[in-house]
């Protein structure tokens, strides 16, 4: 077993607000106001347990970071990568369930396929992608 953690049950959802405030599933770039990333930080007995950093990187669909907040050194480089969102999380050597908000202030989301990046105290941990389409 490695000294890292990791992660499984990636979700990505694309939120919008209904006329009540309350959020709903959409798949259209239009109308999207949030997106929801949900994954389980599963346990390893051989990290310490504490508060632990977990950062999303959102690209658009042409590969460019979107809303950067931010600045962060990743491990065992001296890269600086810019990260639009993050969360600190409270591990205690069990699985956790989190869940992370990405919220879209001033231009819409654009249709196509954004790929989004999980990573836990700077090492890249999964990488998905939200397929957006346009309301017709």
């Amino acid at each position: 077993m490695e000294e890292n953690l990791s992660v499984d049950d990636i979700q990505i959802t694309a939120m919008k607000k209904n006329g009540k405030g309350k959020y709903q599933k959409t798949s259209s770039a239009n109308k999207t106001d949030l997106i929801k990333v949900s994954f389980k930080l599963l346990s390893n007995e051989k990290v310490g347990s504490g508060k632990k950093e977990a950062h999303l990187v959102l690209q658009n669909p042409e590969g460019k970071v979107e809303e950067a907040k931010g600045i962060f050194t990743l491990k065992n480089t001296e890269k600086q990568s810019k990260y639009t969102d993050h969360a600190i999380i409270n591990y205690n050597n069990h699985d956790v369930d989190v869940t992370m908000f990405i919220q879209r202030k001033g231009e819409n989301f654009e249709k196509g396929v954004y790929p989004i990046k999980v990573f836990l105290e700077g090492e890249l941990m999964a990488v998905t992608k939200l397929d957006l389409q346009n309301s017709y």
